[in-house]
């Protein structure tokens, strides 16, 4: 008896311990330690309904909030580390990849290390698209504590100062906008369009003919579908059900730009088509689909943010998608560049490394072809005023059968002659650059070189084993009225130009309402209606840009050479070229750079002399800009113009010469040696310029026609 109460005595003690421990906790705060001690009485009797009681009025709940706290630094840490061991594993792979290319044999599409390494990689990529969505609440967290965290610091100031309050709410508010945000990327709906128009067998049956002997060659099925677009890609894709995609039996896709098609020879096509065939033999597109959202996810939350003008170094969301698309990108980049090799040693097993090389040469230059047109086909849009020279624009480089990608425009260009050029000069820079980790595709000196020790494959385009009586043909050939597709094109060209220069239009109008209305708000400021003159130059009113740039020239606006230098160019569209010259001489003086370090006031104020019917006074003007300039074509063959109205054919002809040092393939310069070669009754030597410069850029057939005639001509005894 004197046992049991001395036991109940001391549990009544503990009991009493626990509840004055809790009481304590709860007045320090201390959440957690009040409810370990409540629990601990009621184990030791309190009556359940009043501990109950005490935890219902907060005790339970604050104590939850702040163990979440508590393991809130631990769970971080493990993200963190989670997201360093993906990112190691990536680089591993690389470093593994980089290895296996360059050991592995390269007659074996896919060595067994490099199979391995494939599998892996699938995974990781799969392991890092989820890991983005299990990031999204530790961001939403972090968004949430930051903006709890101003608003506390805030109102625990001494002195709270209204600017401070206010910064805060929009940071808090700026916040809410991300989390929204972030949720709402999580829910993007991948559309599933066609990505271009498809191409029935009736259209194209040599192409379609191809498609599956190639097929046929790399040993696998052919494409169910071929989309016609208007750039220069050429890709695959499978689309079905992911059981369908895993026993393979998608849909398979083939994207084929129409700029890529001038010029392609069959060899190189057959080659470049077995690499994209390589990708459906490696069952790469069968994957992708994880990437494929995440990426978008990325992309809605990125672009969410800023529209709401929410992309600010300072918004914890924006800086995570930034650092996640920069760590996603170099694992999957990974991935996708042993893919492209794996793909490439296809190519070049079935039709040669050298038919590869050409067809990867041909696809990277009609790119840059077809962006130079772009490019300046937007300046046309844009009425951008250039000199005469660089008028006809998006005819630069426009191909040389019917699939024309854009139209050429009236009138003789010389800038066409610099940017073949350039074109070949980037082509060079892009095949030699070396791969980065940032690249989705290996450098292609890279590429190329992979394959040197390939044993097997043709080595010799044209390979009549392997031509089927096909060797010369080029890609348009394969197409049953190629000039319908040209009259397609030309079309949807024509309509989207048009609704460009609506839109353009309408944007003009409404700028110029608001110089208007700036203007009559600061009547004494010049430099507005310099910036209005300019407008008005874009909108082509020459006129009324003259009016403009001489009454800020008037009232002291500053950059006065710029005022100058555009109201001659104005001059010139208006056929002014004496009033164009004096404004070019005055530009010069008054910003030297225009004369001594650019050809571009030299070579306006020549043009001007050489359209007014002075040629002997624009020499030695364009004379200055080729000396500033000496390896600008369009300089040196408006220079031998020049020298032809003067009559002086023996400088013309060394002009010419100098520019086809620059440049051997220099269309123009060609057609221009060969109207020398006629005059001084050379003929078989002009009619062999006059070939080789229509090869090279046959849009001369439409711009000169005498030069076509004389394509055609045969000269006796020939």
């Amino acid at each position: 008896m004197t046992t049991k109460k001395r036991v109940t005595s001391s549990g009544s003690r503990l009991l009493a311990w626990c509840v004055t421990a809790a009481v304590a906790a709860a007045v320090a705060k201390d959440w957690v330690v009040a409810d370990d001690e409540l629990h601990r009485a009621l184990e030791l009797g309190m009556p359940r309904e009043v501990v109950e009681s005490v935890l219902a009025d907060g005790v339970s709940a604050r104590a939850s909030i702040w163990r979440y706290i508590a393991l809130a630094p631990w769970a971080a840490l493990a993200w963190v580390l989670g997201l360093a061991l993906l990112f190691m594993i990536g680089k591993a792979l690389s470093a593994a990849t980089l290895h296996s290319v360059q050991n592995a044999d390269p007659n074996l599409a896919v060595a067994p290390l490099e199979r391995v390494i494939r599998r892996i990689y699938r995974v990781i990529v799969s392991v890092a698209g989820l890991y983005y969505y299990i990031s999204i609440p530790f961001v939403i967290a972090l968004a949430l504590a930051a903006a709890a965290g101003s608003v506390y610091a805030v109102f625990h100031l001494p002195q709270i100062p209204v600017k401070a309050v206010l910064i805060v709410v929009c940071f808090a508010g700026a916040m809410l906008m991300m989390i929204w945000a972030c949720l709402r990327s999580l829910f993007v709906r991948i559309r599933d369009e066609d990505p271009g128009r498809a191409l029935s067998e009736a259209d194209a049956p040599g192409l379609w003919a191809l498609a599956r002997e190639v097929a046929s060659e790399v040993g696998t099925r052919p494409v169910d579908v071929i989309y016609l677009t208007p750039g220069c890609d050429m890709a695959v894709f499978e689309r079905g059900r992911a059981v369908d995609k895993a026993r393979d039996r998608a849909k398979r896709s083939l994207i084929l730009g129409l700029g890529v098609v001038d010029g392609f020879g069959l060899d190189a096509f057959r080659a470049v088509l077995a690499h994209e065939y390589g990708h459906f033999l490696h069952r790469d597109t069968a994957g992708g689909d994880v990437a494929l959202r995440v990426n978008a996810t990325m992309g809605r939350f990125a672009m969410s943010m800023f529209q709401q003008g929410n992309a600010q170094w300072w918004n914890v969301g924006w800086q995570f998608v930034r650092f996640y698309h920069w760590f996603y990108r170099r694992i999957t980049h990974g991935a996708s560049r042993l893919q492209e090799i794996n793909a490439d040693r296809v190519a070049a097993l079935a039709y040669g490394k050298r038919a590869f090389e050409a067809g990867l040469r041909h696809v990277i230059r009609r790119d840059l072809a077809l962006r130079y047109q772009h490019a300046l086909s937007q300046q046309r849009v844009a009425k951008v005023d250039e000199p005469e020279w660089a008028l006809p624009g998006a005819a630069a480089a426009a191909p040389a059968n019917a699939f024309v990608v854009a139209p050429i425009l009236p009138g003789a260009s010389y800038l066409r002659a610099d940017i073949r050029r350039q074109i070949e000069v980037q082509v060079d820079a892009i095949w030699s650059a070396p791969t980065t980790e940032d690249d989705t595709h290996p450098s292609p000196v890279e590429r190329v070189g992979l394959l040197d020790r390939l044993r097997s494959g043709p080595e010799s385009p044209g390979d009549p084993a392997r031509s089927g009586g096909r060797a010369g043909l080029t890609m348009a050939d394969l197409f049953a009225d190629p000039g319908r597709l040209q009259a397609e094109q030309a079309e949807q060209q024509t309509e989207a130009m048009r609704m460009q220069e609506e839109a353009q239009r309408a944007d003009h109008r409404d700028l110029l309402k608001q110089f208007d209305a700036y203007i009559a708000e600061n009547p004494t400021l010049p430099d507005p209606i310099r910036d209005r003159a300019s407008l008005l130059m874009q909108m082509s009113d020459y006129s009324a840009a003259i009016v403009g740039f001489t009454e800020a020239i008037e009232r002291g606006a500053s950059q006065r050479h710029v005022s100058y230098y555009s109201r001659g160019v104005a001059q010139c569209r208006l056929g002014r070229f004496e009033e164009a010259a004096a404004d070019f001489r005055e530009a010069m003086s008054l910003e030297p750079k225009l004369e001594a370090e650019t050809a571009d006031g030299r070579l306006e104020l020549g043009l001007a002399l050489l359209r007014g019917g002075r040629p002997a006074d624009a020499v030695p003007e364009l004379t200055r800009a080729a000396a500033l300039e000496p390896e600008r074509l369009a300089i040196l063959l408006r220079l031998a113009e020049a020298h032809l109205a003067c009559g002086d054919h023996q400088t013309a002809a060394a002009v010419y010469t100098t520019a086809l040092r620059i440049d051997p393939g220099c269309a123009e310069a060609l057609a221009g040696r060969s109207v020398l070669h006629k005059t001084q009754g050379r003929l078989a030597e002009s009619i062999a310029d006059v070939r080789a410069a229509l090869e090279i850029e046959p849009s001369l057939r439409t711009t000169c026609p005498t030069l076509a005639d004389l394509a055609v001509f045969e000269p006796p005894g020939a």
